[in-house]
């Protein structure tokens, strides 16, 4: 396709060569053992915080326990928008009011900011404290909107004048902070909840330097939400945990009780949101009661509950169209909700967030395109259509936090199913209804796992803090087998083996256990494994039940000897924490493990090597793996975010490189080369932006003998930006490959000269590369370092170099320009 070229251009050489190391070298291997994965939902999931866009209200972002999510149909449709967040909880996000391409969240990893609509991101933890940082509040001043304020669960806050670059801590307590807001008439006033003794609400006047508490009147010093009149700013009203809602007129001098026509759970509201264009109407949302509202500045509430029923309408965040107050946002615990009455009715509009962590998954064994989920935060669901389509099955169920589950062998229609808080529960019907199945089990108990034994299977056995429970009449009784296991064990993993189904094998928090009684008597089998390993992923063979693995927060061991001895697994792998395994029953050498961040790995040679596996896999938290009974080549991946299917010799659609389901010759803005064996290189910018002459060629000058050896150059030109503004630009590399750095030729303000230099991210210019695995985000400003004419004219150049063809031992770049 060739497209004129525009006015406003971008043209840069990607030096593709100088950046990878691969797992594996023999690529016909590696191409015969990728997985090209697809996205198959559930959709809806937590929703933790909603912002709508201050100039462009169709245009909406919700932050999730998967990341960041964006519509840009008013909540219609919804598109991940996380590339580059390394923690994907998102508990509070806020827009620059003045450059609203400009966009800060805060996530349990510290902030990130992205500058270009959500498109990416980078992390902004410059002065906070080394190791985590969980930022669950964010304000931005109005009028300087590079001032921000950030608070933590520890009861810290920090403040940064320069838009994220430096952070300061102003505050530091041993409660908990939950809201900040700034006054837009007065920024240098600013209000703070906070959660616990010595909290409540604090004031400053000075810019954050210094902090008083204002709590005259209130009942207690447990704060939640905090919001603020817009239009009469010394009117706030702030949310005590059991005490309900408490307005001040003065600034927080004192404040009042506003409770009338609140229930005993609405007391507890998490979310609080006034209408802008008429401040006496605000909106309550309780965690476990639904939506109020009062129309009198809270004076009477009354309760907006019509079509939200979800396990107790857990309501965590909603939001006041401000350009249409008579819509209204609700984030729940099962996705987006939206009021176009003032909040009179809700209707659920999910399609398209993939947020549902999901814990289990299990194939039905004789009707494969049915398929059953456990999932984090929202009960089970069901697909009968190989995961085409869903529904939850939750009629019964009391308890959304489902770990595990599994289905009777042989009467197909009985279910069990472990919940974290009240034990087991029982379906006969496919999941249609369930009943409470925890005769016997400690009071509320947390039930990791569930094992059915195959053979008999009104025998079964759980998992719990406490040990080991079975059961021997299909889950009417339950009693302690525990025998031989250490005191009070967190029992994470257990298999049976399919031929004598009186050994069971356990992982727990230390160590590995085998029974070979039924689970009456226990044994610790830990030789050679670290001391004290705690076990999160474990498979047997089903074919030879001797072999056995196990995953740990640094890989994989096997042991061939029924658990007698183990050995690492994962030598030429660098593995993060592995949290479920699978073993191809075809051929039980290929066996999957799946990672805490990492993705996806497959091993064909029985855990000798290992590969990442991830093509079109966006969400690299896997907790659970499932194999097609009847089509092993056919993997099923449960992420925090959704089920995604996985087709192993499979690679994505030539047209599709970035995997989003639209075909790259169908948007201007996607390219992708691809080899004839497989491997792909694809450039990606944001929605609005041209790519036009795109083309592979040979480096005309030789970079440094540090760099190493070059491996091709690509050039393209792209239009989308006005002088002076900005753009990114996404590389991602072909499966297998990651990047160690980036590198560039042109010029640079301290040498006009074109030269090779190492394009390192600068904060303060916001220009470089940011490299994360094989996905590469480069960012540019026009005049700035990376532009080589460094000169803000509305043209970002760079030379590209002659056309020509590059061969390599990673990926073939043809001849072409588009």
């Amino acid at each position: 396709m060739n497209r004129t070229i525009p006015i406003v251009t971008l043209t840069t050489a990607l030096l593709l060569g100088l950046l990878f190391s691969v797992l594996n070298t023999d690529q016909s291997q590696a191409t015969a053992n990728d997985v090209s994965w697809e996205s198959l939902g559930p959709e809806g999931g937590p929703v933790n915080v909603l912002v709508v866009h201050p100039t462009t209200p169709t245009t909406l972002y919700a932050g999730t326990n998967a990341g960041v999510f964006k519509s840009t149909d008013s909540g219609a449709t919804w598109a991940s928008a996380s590339n580059g967040l390394t923690s994907t909880q998102i508990d509070d996000l806020v827009i620059d009011p003045i450059t609203t391409t400009t966009l800060y969240v805060g996530t349990s990893g510290g902030v990130f900011k992205s500058i270009n609509d959500g498109a990416n991101w980078l992390a902004m933890n410059t002065g906070f404290p080394t190791g985590t940082n969980p930022v669950n509040a964010l304000a931005i001043d109005p009028t300087a909107p590079a001032t921000l304020y950030a608070g933590t669960t520890r009861g810290e806050l920090f403040k940064t004048t320069d838009g994220g670059a430096m952070w300061s801590e102003v505050f530091n307590s041993n409660t908990q902070n939950w809201g900040i807001v700034v006054n837009p008439t007065a920024p240098g006033t600013i209000y703070a909840a906070m959660w616990g003794t010595g909290g409540g609400v604090l004031k400053s006047t000075d810019g954050g330097a210094t902090w008083n508490p204002v709590n005259s009147g209130l009942s207690n010093t447990s704060a939640k939400a905090l919001v603020m009149d817009p239009s009469q700013t010394n009117t706030l009203y702030v949310s005590l945990n059991g005490a309900g809602i408490y307005k001040t007129t003065d600034g927080g001098s004192n404040w009042t009780q506003i409770n009338s026509g609140l229930g005993t759970l609405g007391r507890y509201a998490t979310a609080l949101a006034i209408d802008p264009q008429n401040a006496s109407t605000i909106y309550l949302g309780a965690p476990d009661d639904g939506v109020y509202k009062t129309m009198d500045g809270g004076a009477n509430w009354s309760k907006l509950n019509n079509s939200l029923s979800y396990f107790g309408v857990k309501i965590n965040h909603l939001m006041v169209d401000p350009a249409a107050s008579t819509t209204v946002y609700a984030g729940m615990n099962d996705g987006v909700y939206k009021s176009t009455d003032s909040g009179n009715g809700w209707v659920q509009t999910t399609k398209g967030l993939n947020n549902i962590s999901i814990q289990d998954m299990e194939i039905h064994p004789t009707i494969s395109t049915t398929i059953y989920v456990g999932t984090g935060s929202n009960g089970v669901y069901k697909s009968v259509d190989g995961g085409m389509s869903w529904s939850d099955i939750n009629s019964g169920l009391t308890n959304p936090v489902i770990y595990d589950l599994a289905i009777d062998p042989i009467t197909t229609t009985i279910l069990y199913a472990a919940t974290g808080g009240n034990g087991v529960f029982k379906s006969s019907d496919s999941g249609e209804n369930w009943n409470l199945a925890s005769q016997g089990l400690p009071f509320n108990p947390f039930v990791h796992v569930l094992a059915i034994d195959p053979k008999t299977p009104t025998t079964l056995y759980v998992g719990t803090p406490d040990g080991v429970y079975k059961s021997s009449n299909g889950g009417a009784n339950w009693a302690m087998t525990s025998n031989g296991l250490p005191s009070n064990p967190w029992v994470y993993k257990l298999v049976i083996d399919p031929s004598t189904t009186t050994t069971i094998y356990a992982g727990t928090s230390v160590g590995m256990y085998k029974s070979t009684d039924g689970g009456s008597s226990w044994n610790a089998i830990n030789n050679g494994l670290p001391p004290s390993t705690a076990i999160n992923g474990l498979a047997i063979d089903p074919t030879n039940p001797s072999t056995l693995y196990l995953g740990y927060y640094a890989g994989v061991y096997k042991s061939s000897d029924g658990g007698a001895t183990w050995s690492a697994a994962n030598q030429t792998s660098n593995f993060v924490y592995i949290y479920s395994l699978a073993i191809d029953p075809s051929t039980p050498s290929t066996v999957y493990a799946g990672s805490s961040g990492k993705g996806v790995f497959m091993s064909t040679d029985g855990g000798i090597s290992w590969n990442a596996v991830n093509g079109g896999l966006k969400d690299s938290y896997v907790n659970t793996l499932a194999i097609h009974p009847a089509q092993p080549d056919t993997v099923y991946a449960g992420t925090l975010g959704s089920v995604f299917k996985g087709t192993v010799g499979g690679t994505l659609a030539i047209t599709d490189g970035n995997g989003d389901g639209i075909p790259d010759d169908q948007q201007a803005n996607v390219e992708t080369f691809r080899s004839e064996t497989g491997n792909a290189v694809t450039l990606a910018a944001p929605a609005g932006v041209i790519l036009s002459n795109v083309q592979a060629m040979p480096p005309t000058v030789a970079p440094p003998a540090n760099v190493g050896l070059p491996q091709g150059l690509i050039g393209f030109e792209a239009a989308g930006i006005s002088a002076g503004g900005s753009m990114s630009i996404t590389l991602i590399l072909q499966q297998g490959a990651t990047a160690t750095s980036y590198w560039k030729y042109g010029k640079t303000v301290d040498n006009q000269t074109d030269h090779w230099y190492e394009f390192l991210f600068d904060a303060v210019s916001q220009t470089g590369a940011i490299i994360n695995g094989r996905t590469i985000t480069l960012y540019f400003v026009d005049g700035q370092r990376g532009d080589s004419d460094l000169t803000a004219n509305g043209v970002i150049t760079d030379p590209g170099g002659p056309g020509g063809v590059t061969l390599d031992n990673f990926v073939w770049l043809p001849m072409m320009q588009r």
